[in-house]
């Protein structure tokens, strides 16, 4: 068993040390995300300018599991996106949306467009967050479930605290992923330090709070569980929304 948890924590510190592409001094610039409702495969949107006709912007779009959006990045000058509209084109109908007021103005911002409505609003559905809070942190109770069974925790108590203690920071993290700052152009270097504010909580409160093992085996499941959400957390995210 103790060889095991050996060769698999090499294994996360190996993982850790490969070298990885990185931009300096690269934070995205100001831009805008149109999430697409009741989306056509086909569908494309056009960014127009109302005082240069002629000049349109093609929107790129992206999919992450089962939503479509549009993401755009922005470095008109103040006031030329005043009166824009998006012209929404696909195979069944074609349409504009007027760009709602002072949108530009604001470094990141998310909108929603409902393909069958015609309407193209500042925000997301009320149901969208919460979907997505429970989807991540299911996820890693799965996660951090499995590897807190592995390491032979086996008690009603143990359980109780491993569930108590997830919650609550699992709730605070979430909380900070959706909020706006984690839309900048540097939330993984957040990400980074929200998951090692968690490991330092969870390596204090584990060997405290549960009497069924030894402090440093809690102390060593903090690190593995931690490590392993993070890794998996970094995988995922390319694939869900945030």
């Amino acid at each position: 068993m103790h060889k095991k948890l050996s060769a698999f924590i090499l294994a996360l510190l190996l993982i850790f040390t490969l070298p990885i592409s990185a931009s300096a001094n690269s934070a995205e610039p100001p831009g805008m995300t149109i999430i697409v409702e009741n989306a056509p495969d086909d569908i494309s949107l056009t960014l127009e300018l109302v005082e240069e006709p002629e000049y349109a912007v093609r929107i790129q779009q992206a999919q992450k599991s089962w939503e479509v959006y549009f993401r755009l990045y922005y470095y008109f000058a103040p006031g030329t996106l005043d009166g824009a509209v998006i012209r929404v084109e696909s195979s069944e109908k074609s349409f504009t949306c007027p760009l709602p007021d002072g949108v530009h103005s604001g470094y990141n911002n998310l909108l929603t467009l409902d393909f069958e409505t015609q309407t193209l609003t500042v925000g997301q559905r009320w149901w969208r967050q919460p979907l997505l809070t429970a989807v991540r942190v299911t996820l890693t109770l799965l996660t951090e479930g499995l590897i807190f069974f592995a390491f032979g925790f086996r008690s009603k108590r143990s359980w109780i605290v491993f569930f108590a203690v997830n919650l609550v920071t699992q709730g605070w993290l979430n909380g900070i992923i959706n909020s706006s700052a984690f839309s900048t152009g540097y939330w993984l270097i957040g990400l980074y330090l929200a998951e090692f504010v968690i490991f330092i909580a969870e390596a204090i409160t584990f060997p405290l709070a549960t009497k069924e093992k030894m402090k440093w085996q809690c102390l060593l499941y903090a690190f593995v569980a931690n490590a392993a959400s993070l890794i998996a957390g970094l995988l995922l995210i390319r694939y869900l929304p945030i």
